[in-house]
């Protein structure tokens, strides 16, 4: 499970990465300077999601690469994982069961330096 604390000020958001396997520091991410594909797919996410589910993207490194996870929009939904260039990697995790489509079954393991970029809360 992921934790943050999230202050907003204009278009920055000012984070605290979760200390499980993640480093601790704070930092802002201006949503503009965000890929095409993470601002189309907040946008969607905040159209579509259910209002007792919050949601939120996190930025990370994967296998020396960036990498984008979205939360689900619903109860159960899988958390998704893509690549720099938006492409499909898998769902690390959600889902009835929580453990994603089991692709990368150590991807929390192994995943560092995450970032909140969005947040509905």
């Amino acid at each position: 499970m992921l934790f943050a604390s999230c202050s907003k000020s204009g278009e920055e958001v000012s984070i605290l990465t979760p200390s499980e396997n993640r480093s601790s520091e704070t930092g802002g991410v201006s949503l503009e300077s965000l890929p095409a594909f993470v601002k189309e797919k907040i946008a969607f996410m905040k159209q579509y999601r259910s209002s007792n589910v919050p949601v939120d993207v996190w930025q990370c490194s994967f296998n020396g690469k960036t990498v984008y996870q979205f939360s689900g929009i619903h109860v159960d939904d899988f958390y998704s994982l893509y690549d720099s260039e938006g492409v499909f990697i898998c769902y690390p995790s959600g889902g009835f069961t929580g453990k994603g489509d089991g692709k990368f079954p150590d991807f929390y393991k192994q995943a560092t330096d995450w970032k909140l970029l969005w947040s509905s809360k």
